[in-house]
């Protein structure tokens, strides 16, 4: 369950985006900073369910969306499924390997791409806003 000190912290995120602050949103943000691995609508409409909120699958589906294009969350598809999985957007950059077997999910430290992005803009004139990168292999688990 959500505590006091969570609900305020969600309640001033949600305001500094001009959001309604809804029980079901903290609800919602408290699951995606909680989780080490990014989620998927449905996941996520699960672990709501488990904490008895009355809220429907197409009402995460809409809220996962506002809280992408509000920030709140980082929104990535995975290939080899082409569900969207959504996490808590610490605004750090991060990239992932992905395990084509179980799924699982790791984040990758560092960036390769800053100096590469710098030189693209340079060379095209192009305004890189951002870039994506998802290995694919599997896990060492996968590999027995």
């Amino acid at each position: 369950m959500i505590n006091l000190n969570d609900c305020n912290k969600y309640k001033k995120i949600l305001a500094e985006k001009g959001l309604k602050n809804t029980g079901y949103r903290n609800i919602l943000l408290k699951i995606l900073e909680e989780s080490r691995t990014p989620l998927t609508v449905e996941e996520i409409y699960i672990k709501m369910k488990k904490q008895n909120s009355a809220v429907s699958l197409s009402t995460v589906y809409r809220s996962m969306e506002t809280m992408w294009e509000k920030k709140l969350a980082a929104k990535t598809t995975i290939m080899n499924d082409g569900k969207a999985r959504y996490e808590f957007n610490t605004m750090e950059h991060k990239h992932h390997l992905i395990c084509l077997g179980c799924s699982k999910i790791v984040d990758i430290s560092g960036c390769p791409f800053k100096d590469y992005e710098k030189n693209i803009t340079g060379e095209t004139g192009f305004d890189v806003r951002g870039h994506n990168l998802e290995m694919y292999g599997y896990c060492p688990a996968c590999q027995k």
